[in-house]
């Protein structure tokens, strides 16, 4: 993420499988991800507050594009 104010990159995540398909919480302060990996699609939730991603406990299959409902 970048602070316009302070003129800095922030990043969120890490390791080596690809994230896309970000979704912002109403609240600016939750973001939804997915993983791709060969045989791996998960959807992780991060709170800007901490710094670990937690993976949403989804049974079977490769989840992809989250939202917020």
């Amino acid at each position: 993420i970048y602070d316009f104010q302070t003129k800095r990159e922030k990043q969120l995540t890490s390791g080596s499988l690809q994230k896309e398909n970000p979704s912002w919480a109403l609240n600016s302060l939750h973001l939804l991800y997915n993983t791709v990996g060969d045989s791996e699609g998960a959807i992780y939730m991060i709170n800007l507050n901490e710094k670990e991603s937690i993976r949403l406990p989804l049974e079977g299959g490769i989840h992809r594009f989250p939202s917020w409902s």
